[in-house]
């Protein structure tokens, strides 16, 4: 007589014929008493070594799935994927994010956020791309970078913020550097934009002035953006910040009579003289007179242009269309009126500064000079605010 025993746990016998327990091959287990079969590991296990009760979890970043056949080992995650400790499969970092480098410093996160000033677009890469010169990204975590707005700079890749133009200064959208204001214009505050011309009377002749000179006594300017001033004539003078050199009395022309006499008249609307003037000159395009008997021209209010000459009322002073705006006074025809920038849009007539030119919302886009912003249509998305495009949407290749 003799007594069956059961098999050890690791341990298997398959038929009451045979004579002994069969170790559990690698890839098997069997974790309870008197096993007549070993199971096989499932997804997300392996079993290197035989005669063993359990399977292992495959560790972080290893896969197995149930269709693997090789139960021995497990898969590691294709560059820019992961997975958690026994998992059948891998998923892509997402958008913004990159696998984690050092597991015991990401909090049990496998995937880690793109730095400040660092972006990708992608999902499943294996690092972040540097957000380049005129663009810059404050937060963490970012699919795209921002481009810094008219006014601003980012003279360096990864710029967590954007730089305000220095006095004399200007740029435009999504700049690197911000250009010196030309001789003949100027730039009197930061974070501008553009430059302004000098107005006639005063004159700029360097670059990156913040302010425009008065002439000198004695000398003149009628253009604007001038680099100089010109000496009067002899026999004719003029005060500081004259357009023109006089001997009659500001506002008024010298007529000549006979025997070398001469009177004075007065300059009508839509004109004026300096003193000394033999006659009167028409305000130019962009300015206007309303009085008689007056030196200089009033100028049309930001926002407004005209291209008259001789005005002699603000009311050719015509608004700037929706779209555009104008800080600057004295405009001199329509086309110098600044359209907004892409990613802003204007529906206010007449816009006289920048600000008015306001930024599209999230889901929305728009082009230079825009009266309203567009939605995305669809199959394109924008998460951000004051863009001039929509990004095409991507489905994960997981």
């Amino acid at each position: 007589m003799f007594q069956c025993e059961e098999c050890a746990r690791g341990l298997y016998i398959a038929s009451t014929a045979a004579k002994g327990c069969l170790s559990c091959p690698a890839g098997f287990a069997q974790g309870n008493l008197g096993g007549a079969s070993c199971p096989k590991c499932g997804a997300g296990k392996f079993q290197n070594a035989s005669n063993t009760t359990e399977c292992k979890i495959c560790p972080v970043n290893y896969f197995r799935s149930s269709n693997d056949p090789n139960t021995t080992r497990c898969l590691v995650c294709p560059s820019g994927w992961v997975a958690q400790p026994g998992l059948p499969t891998c998923s892509a970092c997402p958008g913004g994010t990159i696998p984690s480098l050092d597991l015991s410093l990401a909090d049990g996160k496998l995937c880690s956020s793109c730095d400040a000033g660092m972006f990708q677009f992608l999902q499943g890469k294996i690092q972040c791309d540097a957000c380049p010169t005129g663009f810059n990204q404050p937060s963490e975590g970012a699919k795209t970078c921002l481009q810094c707005l008219p006014g601003s700079y980012a003279d360096s890749e990864t710029s967590t913020g954007c730089k305000e133009c220095e006095l004399g200064r200007s740029s435009s959208a999504a700049a690197a550097v911000c250009t010196a204001c030309i001789a003949g214009r100027f730039q009197a505050k930061v974070g501008q934009a553009l430059c302004f011309p000098c107005i006639p009377g005063t004159f700029a002749n360097a670059a990156e002035l913040e302010a425009c000179l008065l002439c000198d006594a004695n000398t003149f300017n009628s253009n604007a953006s001038a680099t100089q001033c010109q000496d009067c004539s002899f026999g004719r003078y003029s005060r500081p910040g004259s357009v023109t050199c006089s001997q009659c009395g500001n506002g008024q022309y010298k007529v000549l009579l006979p025997f070398g006499q001469h009177r004075c008249d007065t300059c009508l609307e839509g004109k004026v003289s300096q003193a000394g003037d033999h006659e009167c000159t028409s305000c130019t395009a962009g300015l206007f007179q309303d009085l008689q008997m007056q030196s200089s021209c009033k100028s049309c209010s930001a926002g407004k242009w005209s291209s008259s000459i001789g005005a002699t009322t603000s009311g050719t002073c015509q608004q700037c269309g929706v779209g555009y705006y104008s800080a600057a006074r004295g405009v001199a025809a329509e086309k110098d009126c600044n359209a907004c920038p892409p990613g802003t849009a204007s529906n206010t007539l007449g816009a006289h500064e920048y600000s008015l030119c306001i930024d599209c919302q999230i889901g929305t886009f728009s082009e230079s000079a825009s009266v309203n912003c567009q939605e995305c249509v669809r199959g394109k998305f924008q998460n951000k605010v004051g863009q001039a495009l929509c990004v095409r949407c991507y489905i994960s290749a997981s």
